[in-house]
Order: structure tokens, then C-alpha cells, then sequence
């Protein structure tokens, strides 16, 4: 058994070390790989602007360099230029936008480290709260910069940076990278020298070619090819990215008149179920209509049928119509008649679609063989884009009619619920003024007892839990109210009452509690309270507005609040003692001297208990839980003693002597 498991654990180091030189063999190899691309790429291309999509397409084999781009250090400006960017979510204005960009951000950090960094969307949120660089655009959740050098002299960096959080860089990567750019200078200097002999080779030729002036011609007919592939080019992207089709179609005619004679175009659609040929583009210094027709015997049901592009002259007409295949209107002036005509097919893989046309009048121009070549390659772009076209109206005809099949269906569904939401809103809108009135005074529209009690329940509770919160409550109880009564009436009473709830109102803060228990009595909670004083200048404010006379019916009576006041405390247990104590202390007031307030002190609730049942407070309904007198101690006699010395004669308890 021991040999075994010797033999079994030589056979697994055996593996791991083949696992490891595998690993690194095939890391060689992508090297080896990637440098013989790049070096063989340097040799081909024939400018930079070649040469950094190349090293792109090669990176893309191996790493995540999706988004990649390349910048090299200008020593007449001393700055960092960018000389190829790649990203799929920051467009090349971003770096643009930023004048210091590269020089203040990764990328110049980088080249002033002069060594290979990696950050991660966290790494550099930290270095830019360290200030050691600053982030230009969309952050990279990865990101890894390699400095280029030159003779020991850094010249550039080479980035590569991801936005997937999953696709970071390993160890093996990033020397990859490294490797690149350490063979990156050598092929920039390879294609630079490259440029300068075909520059060299450019300027040598044109001092040959102006001594035989038909070479020259050659190079000028050349060159015009090629600025018509260019052009056509263009038609291409334009073609692909354009959303609105009559707008390529006068793209197209714009560019097409820039390199040939295109006067006179027309574009036409051929419909092989109704046999119809359709024209979405004229123009044509004759005809401009471009009304549909039938599929006949002209120029253009000859494209269509041979599917190829075709010149005709005027001795290339007479000869077709002459054969039969070409049938022309009859009763047509000569000036009307085309002396150069050249027409395209539109290939699609569905087939041929139509065709676009150029003619000329007059022997104003003729068409070549060279037009003939342009113009079929225009027709393969816009057959695309028709296409393309077609197919998308097609799906927004599809998706119309399931729009409107499922606009019929819930339209039932909507006229059904209809009614059955007025109801559920008429519900709510009567629950609702049922909890209202249930909770609020029908006369002053403030909170009543039960709202009152229920929230001074929530906030004894939580002043339990949190001690420090402190609150206090005020019972208010409005003198000589019954005169009013008696002497202006009772609808008087009521729009006193009314008055006296708003002016109460606006003596707290929005957070507290003002409710009217019954008759002239009212109660106010006040939370969130820092120190006593705060609850004393609410009942000072109130005092002083009830100073102002009740004036109506040309009587006035000097009305008043004698008010209570307690404040939150531990022993407090249940609502009922806080508002014994409050209409006590409110007691105390008006037996003071009315129009004024008083906080609640033990000894209140101490003469309460020697009380008669007909002097106590007709707030009998209210839950009582009334304690017997404690035995005041020592301490708490001394401390009674020197409230009775200050207050004097107490004129409920009077002198407990």
C-alpha cells in the first residue's frame, strides 16, 4: 500500500509539473504567434494608420482588448497624443473633449511610471481620491497600461481595458501586452521609414511623369478611380447607417453628379406579383412625375429581364427596337428622347428588386463602360438598403396589425374595468372620509380624542425605547367660554371655537399634535423637544393670543387659556397618567388666576386624592389609573419645602404645614 501511494503521488507531481510546462508552452507559443503577426504586419502595411488596427485584431485573439487604444509622446509639445482608440462605450470625442486626458489620467500616470500598471475600477476610484491621477470618461471595471520604449527612452503607452467585471487580465496576459510593446516601437519606426520611401518614391515619380505626359495621364486617370471608390465608399456607409430612405436617395444622386453626368436619375422598384414597376426617386428635366406602370418592352424591363447593366446610344436603340425587344412611345419629340442611357439592376438575395437609371439628352453627355462600373457598384449598396428597408416595413406592418389586434382586445378589457375602478375610487374616497370623520372634530376639522390618545400612545412608546427623545403635553382649557355662550349664543360659541383651533394652529410646528377633546377643551403634543422651555414658549404664545377680546353682534368678551403643562418622564406607564397630570397641572392654573399655565408637579396629584368627586374634572370617561399618596421622604419633603418657599401660598393645596 505505501509504494502505491508513493508511486501515485510521483505520478501527480509528474502531471502538474506537465500541466505547468503546458502552460507555459502554449503561453510561449501565442507569443511567438502573436510577435511573428506583428512583425509581418509592420512589413506589410503601408502606413500607421494600418498599423494600429492590425495590432488591434491581433490582441483580440488573446486578451480582452476590445476596448484598446494606443498614445505616443510628442517631444515639440511635450504632451501625449492620441494615435489610435477603440472603445464601445466612449466615443473618440471623449478624449478629445479633455485637453489634459492622457496627461493627467491612467494613461499619464503610466508613462510617468514608466512601468506596466493594472487597476481596477476600485484601485482607481482610490488613486484618484489619493490624487494621484484624475478619471476621464466612462470607468473601466479593468484596466492595464504598458509603456512603449525606444532605446530606453519611453515613447508611448499601449492600453487595453474592459467594462465586464468577469474579463480582467492575467499574469500571462499582461506580459503578452508587454512583449507587443516591446516590438511595437521597432514596427512603428519600420512603417514610418516605410511612409518616408513612398513619399520619396511619390515625389521621384512626379518629377518622371512631368517630362512624359502620358504616363501622366494614366496617373490622373488612376487617381480619379480611385477618388471614385472612395466616393462609392462613402454611398456604402451612408447607405448602412441612414434610417430615412429618400434621404439616401438624394445622397446618392448628390455624389453620383459630383463624378459623372447624372442629371437625369431615376430609381425603380419591380413588383414580380402584380408584373408593376414603381419609381420612390425621379428627377428628370422631362418627366418628374415617376408614375407607376405596367412591366412592358422598355429600356428598363431589358435590365430586369438580363439582370444586367446596360449602355444604350442611339445606334444601340434602333438596333433593339428594330429586333422587337425594345418597343418606344410613339408621337415623342426628338428633344425628349435619350441619346445616352445607362441602368443598373438592383440584386438582392431575393432576387432582382428594381433597377436605378441615369439618361441623357441632346448628346449632352455619353455614358462609358467606366459609368457602367460605377453604376452597378451603387446598385448593389442601395439594393441593400431597399432591402433592408423593405423588410422593416414589412415587420412594422406585422407588428401594426398585432397593435391593433391587441388594442381591440384590451379595449374590451379597459371598458369592463372601467366601472369597476369608479367603484373601487368611490370605496376609497368614502372609507376614507369615514376614518376622517371618525378621527377629527366636525366643528374644527382638528384630530379628537381617539386620534389624540392613539398617537400620544405611539409616541409613549417610543420615548420608552428611546429616553432621550423627550415630549411634553399641554391641556388647554378656554376661559369664560360658557359667557360667550350665554351672552353672543351658541353658533358665537362655534365660530369662537372655530378661531381659536386655526390661531392654536399656528403657535406649533408641523409635526405636532393640536386636537380638541370636547367643548372648549383642547390638547397639543409636542415631540422632538431639546429642553422645557421650548413647550413653555408654545403656552406663552397661545396666552397671548387669547389676550385679544372676542368681539361679534357688536359685544366683546375678554376671553383666556389656562393651560397645563407636563413633560415626558420615566415613570409615566400608560396615556391616562400623562393626561391626569396635564389637566391637573391645568387645574392648578386656572385656580391660580386664569390666562396662564402651569407645569405639573407629584404634589398636584396629591391634593387631587382629597378632593370631593363633584370638584374633580369632568373628564370622567377618560381611564384613570390614580396612585395613593406616597410617603415623601426626608430628601423629597426638603425638596417640597423649598418649592412651597418659592411659590408662597399654594392656592389649590394651600399650606400643607
Amino acid at each position: 500500500m505505501e509504494d502505491s501511494a508513493t508511486h501515485i503521488d510521483k505520478l501527480g507531481r509528474k502531471n502538474a509539473r506537465l500541466k505547468s510546462l503546458l502552460q507555459k508552452y502554449k503561453q510561449s507559443h501565442h507569443l511567438q504567434h502573436a510577435l511573428l503577426q506583428l512583425s509581418e504586419q509592420a512589413s506589410t502595411v503601408a502606413e500607421l494608420t494600418l498599423l494600429y488596427p492590425a495590432i488591434h485584431n491581433i490582441l483580440q485573439d488573446y486578451i480582452p482588448s476590445k476596448n484598446f487604444f494606443v498614445v505616443l509622446h510628442n517631444p515639440v509639445y511635450d504632451n501625449l497624443e492620441l494615435s489610435y482608440f477603440a472603445d464601445e462605450k466612449d466615443g473618440l470625442s471623449v478624449p478629445l473633449k479633455y485637453e489634459q486626458y492622457f496627461k493627467e489620467g491612467l494613461t499619464g500616470y503610466v508613462f510617468k511610471q514608466g512601468k506596466t500598471c493594472y487597476f481596477t475600477k476600485q484601485q482607481t476610484e482610490q488613486a484618484v481620491e489619493q490624487g494621484l491621477l484624475k478619471c476621464f470618461g466612462t470607468p473601466a471595471e479593468h484596466w492595464v497600461g504598458v509603456p512603449v520604449y525606444r532605446d530606453k527612452v519611453i515613447i508611448g503607452v499601449m492600453v487595453a481595458q474592459s467594462y465586464d467585471n468577469k474579463q480582467g487580465y492575467s499574469e500571462q496576459q499582461i506580459e503578452l501586452l508587454e512583449a507587443m510593446s516591446l516590438y511595437l516601437a521597432t514596427a512603428i519606426e519600420r512603417v514610418k521609414k516605410r511612409e518616408l520611401l513612398e513619399s520619396e518614391v511619390k515625389i521621384r515619380t512626379r518629377a518622371l511623369t512631368q517630362s512624359n505626359q502620358a504616363l501622366n495621364d494614366e496617373i490622373q486617370q488612376r487617381k480619379n478611380a480611385l477618388e471614385r471608390q472612395q466616393i462609392l465608399f462613402k454611398i456604402s456607409e451612408l447607405a448602412t447607417q441612414s434610417k430615412n430612405l429618400d434621404d439616401v436617395y438624394q445622397h446618392v444622386h448628390n455624389i453620383i453628379k459630383n463624378i459623372t453626368y447624372a442629371d437625369n436619375l431615376y430609381i425603380a422598384l419591380y413588383d414580380q406579383q402584380s408584373h408593376w414597376l414603381s419609381f420612390p426617386y425621379c428627377v428628370d428635366e422631362f418627366n418628374d412625375n415617376g408614375k407607376p406602370r405596367p412591366f412592358a418592352k422598355g429600356y428598363s424591363e431589358l435590365v430586369l429581364s438580363t439582370e444586367k447593366c446596360q449602355v444604350i446610344d442611339s445606334e444601340r436603340a434602333k438596333e433593339l427596337i428594330k429586333l422587337g425587344v425594345v418597343e418606344r412611345p410613339v408621337n415623342v419629340p426628338p428633344e425628349r428622347t435619350a441619346t445616352s442611357w445607362l441602368g443598373a439592376p438592383l440584386k438582392t438575395s431575393q432576387g432582382v428588386i428594381g433597377l436605378i437609371v441615369c439618361q441623357a439628352y441632346n448628346n449632352k453627355h455619353e455614358f462609358s463602360q467606366d459609368d457602367c462600373e460605377l453604376i452597378t457598384f451603387v446598385s448593389h449598396q442601395i439594393a441593400n438598403v431597399i432591402q433592408t428597408h423593405l423588410a422593416n416595413q414589412e415587420l412594422k406592418l406585422s407588428h401594426q396589425k398585432l397593435e391593433h389586434r391587441v388594442t381591440e382586445k384590451t379595449k374590451e378589457l379597459r371598458q369592463a374595468n372601467m366601472h369597476l375602478q369608479m367603484q373601487i375610487e368611490e370605496r376609497k374616497k368614502i372609507e376614507q372620509q369615514l376614518y376622517h370623520d371618525a378621527h377629527h372634530d366636525s366643528l374644527t376639522s382638528l384630530p379628537n380624542r381617539s386620534l389624540f390618545l392613539t398617537q400620544l400612545e405611539k409616541t409613549l412608546q417610543h420615548y420608552q425605547r428611546y429616553p432621550e427623545q423627550q415630549f411634553a403635553v399641554l391641556f388647554i382649557d378656554l376661559d369664560k367660554f360658557k359667557d360667550i355662550n350665554d351672552h353672543l349664543g351658541h353658533q358665537a360659541g362655534d365660530q369662537f371655537l372655530i378661531g381659536v383651533a386655526e390661531s392654536f394652529s399656528h403657535c406649533i410646528r408641523e409635526h405636532d399634535l393640536l386636537a380638541r377633546l370636547g367643548g372648549d377643551e383642547f390638547v397639543i403634543l409636542l415631540t422632538h423637544l431639546t429642553e422645557q422651555q421650548q413647550a413653555q414658549d408654545v403656552a406663552k404664545r397661545i396666552i397671548e393670543i387669547m389676550r385679544k377680546p372676542f368681539c361679534m353682534k357688536g359685544q366683546c368678551i375678554q376671553s383666556g387659556a389656562s393651560i397645563g403643562i407636563t413633560y415626558s418622564k420615566p415613570s409615566y406607564k400608560h396615556t391616562d397618567e400623562i393626561i391626569r397630570d396635564a389637566d391637573a397641572a391645568m387645574y392648578y392654573a386656572k385656580n391660580a388666576g386664569r390666562n396662564r399655565f402651569e407645569c405639573f408637579h407629584p404634589l398636584l396629584n396629591a391634593s387631587n386624592v382629597q378632593h370631593d368627586a363633584d370638584n374633580m374634572h369632568h373628564l370622567d370617561d377618560l381611564p384613570m389609573h390614580f396612585r395613593s399618596a406616597e410617603i415623601i421622604t426626608l430628601d423629597e419633603q426638603t425638596r417640597a419645602e423649598s418649592l412651597l418657599e418659592a411659590f408662597g401660598e399654594h392656592p389649590v393645596l394651600g399650606s400643607i404645614w
